[in-house]
């Protein structure tokens, strides 16, 4: 019984054929479980909130994503960190859970506008920024110290805004390039150190785009 539903579920996601190990799967679907479970909360939290502020920056970080991926290289980066900027907003506005929304946005117009056709690759791809979008906004309230969502007349020293608003992108970055990385070792079966520096290239990226967000937060509040 349990050998059937492994099978079945390594058809479902995708893992036929494809050179997974069975500790890069177990790896991948805790991800995809802890992701989900992630937005699903996230989702609850935003429809039980009265400001609908956040729909509009998820709106907005899909178009982004689907504008930045339309781009060449040497311009995809830009329209990457305006996506940043506005799951960042979405975290200032509105709290964690928005950012989380705005942040899943931007990985499913990704994974449409890339044609991802393995269905546990698209997954994965959503848990991850799930995760990683979540921690970063508990982690930017837990160095700045205030409460969720960013009260601008509770804002003291904008300096500090700026540091913890630089150090969640951070974190966001090396969190979002190491769940990557971990996942094409298993897949590629490649050092993970050796893959992490190449998928960690794009930090500076984040940790722009959380700057600008925390710089538009203080002036249009």
């Amino acid at each position: 019984m349990l050998s059937w539903l492994a099978e079945r579920s390594e058809r479902l996601l995708g893992f036929s054929n494809e050179p997974v190990s069975r500790s890069g799967k177990a790896y991948i679907i805790g991800v995809i479980i802890l992701g989900t479970s992630i937005i699903i909360h996230s989702a609850v939290t935003c429809l039980s909130q009265p400001d609908a502020t956040w729909i509009l920056l998820a709106a907005v970080s899909a178009l982004l994503a689907v504008l930045s991926t339309s781009m060449g290289r040497s311009h995809e980066k830009i329209g990457m960190t305006l996506c940043d900027v506005t799951v960042f907003l979405a975290l200032f506005l509105c709290g964690p859970a928005a950012g989380v929304m705005a942040a899943v946005s931007e990985g499913l117009a990704f994974n449409l506008r890339r044609h991802v056709h393995r269905v546990y690759r698209q997954l994965f791809n959503l848990g991850q920024i799930a995760i990683v979008a979540a921690f970063a906004g508990h982690i930017f309230y837990l160095t700045y110290g205030g409460e969720a969502p960013l009260d601008r007349e509770a804002v003291g020293n904008p300096v500090y805004l700026l540091i913890a608003a630089a150090a969640s992108g951070l974190y966001y970055c090396l969190m979002t390039s190491g769940l990557v990385a971990r996942a094409i070792s298993f897949s590629c079966r490649q050092r993970f150190d050796e893959v992490w520096v190449r998928c960690i290239d794009q930090a500076h990226v984040t940790s722009a785009g959380a700057l600008l967000g925390a710089a538009i937060f203080l002036i249009l509040y």
